[in-house]
């Protein structure tokens, strides 16, 4: 109550400033506190407010799907897909707002391709890193079925890549690589060389470096570099985290955490095409 109330004066104040950044501020400082799920819940119901009142608005688009994303990470099975389907569709949908994009995409039956991703612009980089966060995170739990969205994904990275759209642009080039079904293609090398790049690119945040370990070190399928880097990503990435990415880094080490001890029966996993979660 006290949010919507905070939200409902916010949007009273047009004169002193624009009222959608004042309430993205309120409901950014909420986002911020998202180790409280709680406070996670009332950004993204601070953020729908926001949304009613200014539809179509970009800057609220690619925080609800980075909200959603988040609110993903930290559950499992089909809640958690559902989630992430909420948070593709918002990062969609601003990526629509790009008029090029958008009519490349209907020229080509609603198919993200290089010539539309070639539309978008650096004013489209928080959209492009959002949308491709949560995508990659819900193909994740599509096993094989993933491969229908490579090329959409193969296209926005590359474009991301181009626009330097923070790590999650070499993060993301990565993952392409490495979630495609089997060994086949896989131009591993690469993949190493873009996640390490993300892990430059964002030193406090431990997402691209558990990656590494989750997705790149099984599909190398070297037992003992398994073991050095679970080991290595335990000294790193202590179990209390702070600052901006305490959310993420702790959910990142539980998630290197669960691997401990079942190497083999992954790495068989990963080379048969299943996924290494």
């Amino acid at each position: 109550m006290t949010t919507l109330l905070l939200l409902s004066c916010v949007f009273f104040r047009r004169d002193r400033q624009d009222a959608v950044e004042l309430a993205l501020d309120a409901a950014d400082a909420l986002y911020a506190q998202r180790t409280d799920s709680e406070r996670l819940d009332e950004a993204i119901g601070a953020y729908v407010l926001i949304l009613s009142d200014a539809p179509g608005d970009g800057r609220v688009l690619w925080r609800l799907s980075r909200a959603f994303t988040s609110r993903a990470e930290g559950i499992e099975g089909e809640d958690r897909r559902k989630e992430l389907e909420l948070a593709r569709g918002y990062g969609l949908q601003c990526l629509a707002i790009n008029p090029g994009f958008a009519a490349r995409m209907d020229l080509n039956g609603g198919r993200i391709t290089r010539n539309a991703a070639r539309q978008l612009t650096v004013a489209d980089a928080p959209c492009v890193e959002h949308t491709l966060y949560a995508w990659v995170r819900w193909a994740e739990g599509r096993g094989p079925a993933a491969a229908v969205d490579l090329p959409a994904l193969e296209a926005l990275s590359g474009r991301a890549v181009e626009l330097n759209a923070g790590w999650v642009a070499p993060w993301s080039a990565a993952m392409v690589v490495l979630l495609r079904p089997g060994p086949v293609e896989q131009d591993l090398a690469l993949s190493r060389q873009r996640l390490q790049t993300a892990i430059l690119a964002a030193p406090q945040r431990a997402t691209a470096h558990a990656d590494l370990i989750r997705w790149q070190v099984v599909r190398e399928g070297d037992l003992d570099l398994f073991t050095r880097e679970v080991d290595g990503f335990a000294g790193t990435w202590p179990e209390a985290s702070d600052g901006e990415w305490a959310y993420e880094n702790v959910l990142a080490r539980r998630r290197v955490e669960s691997m401990r001890g079942s190497a083999q029966t992954l790495m068989y996993a990963a080379w048969s095409g299943d996924r290494p979660d």
